[in-house]
């Protein structure tokens, strides 16, 4: 099981509490704990002031969920607001998320790029304390799933005004490296399709051969959809893409 990160900032009369938990592709705990995985931590992070929309609203206690994608370095690379209680602390954990700073992600002690899914806890007063996930992507179905605490920003694809198509699609290349082996592999990457179209936070199952997996995720980063709308309005969708790679022709391996 994943260390989970900890962090808690007293800013005047509130509090805010924060955890978040290694999304791992299809995996669950037994291979986080095989692949001996700590999740990154905090090293900086912005000064809170309680949500003034929400203050003002009379909600003195909420949440928001973000997806976060961290570099090898630890790096925010990028992130989507998934869900929340009330719009204000959307709005203010999209505005501070860039402010932090994170120590990476270790796996069998190297460091390595992840996709989190954090949950941040505001209370207006008193104390709150840290809300953990777990590494099994149970805990991104349940945020989504209907009867959730936050209200998901998600979109389900059977609600979009029309079936998510794409407008442009790039073939993975077969890695040149494992051309003289030869070995046919298939790779399964789930990610966003945002408002605009475009493919945000991909994550590939880490039992796929790491080359394989790389290939198919800078394919999938070129990749653009027809920009999906719920109710004439954008829309983000959670969507998943198997590639297959099959064994090169005899006559071309070297």
């Amino acid at each position: 099981m994943p260390r989970s990160g900890r962090n808690q900032r007293i800013s005047g009369a509130w509090r805010l509490g924060f955890g978040f938990g290694l999304l791992l592709g299809s995996t669950g705990t037994a291979m986080a704990a095989e692949l001996r995985t700590i999740g990154p931590r905090v090293i900086d992070e912005p000064v809170w002031t309680y949500p003034l929309a929400a203050d003002r609203a009379g909600v003195r206690h909420g949440e928001a969920h973000a997806v976060l994608s961290l570099s090898a370095t630890g790096e925010l690379v990028d992130f989507l607001v998934v869900g929340c209680t009330h719009p204000a602390f959307a709005e203010a954990l999209a505005e501070a998320l860039p402010e932090y700073k994170f120590a990476p992600a270790m796996v069998r002690g190297e460091p390595r790029p992840v996709r989190l899914l954090v949950k941040f806890d505001f209370q207006k007063g008193g104390t709150i304390g840290s809300i953990q996930f777990d590494d099994n992507p149970r805990a991104m179905s349940g945020l989504l799933a209907a009867g959730a605490t936050a209200r998901s920003l998600v979109c389900p694809p059977d609600e979009l005004d029309q079936p998510l198509a794409p407008r442009r699609v790039v073939e993975p290349r077969y890695p040149d490296e494992l051309r003289g082996e030869g070995p046919a592999c298939e790779v399964k990457v789930d990610f966003f399709v945002d408002g605009s179209g475009r493919v945000r936070l991909p994550a590939v199952d880490p039992k796929a051969h790491p080359i394989f997996a790389r290939e198919a995720a800078t394919a999938l980063l070129e990749w653009r959809f027809e920009p999906p709308t719920r109710g004439g309005r954008p829309a983000l969708v959670k969507v998943e893409q198997v590639f297959n790679f099959p064994a090169p022709p005899p006559e071309v391996r070297r």
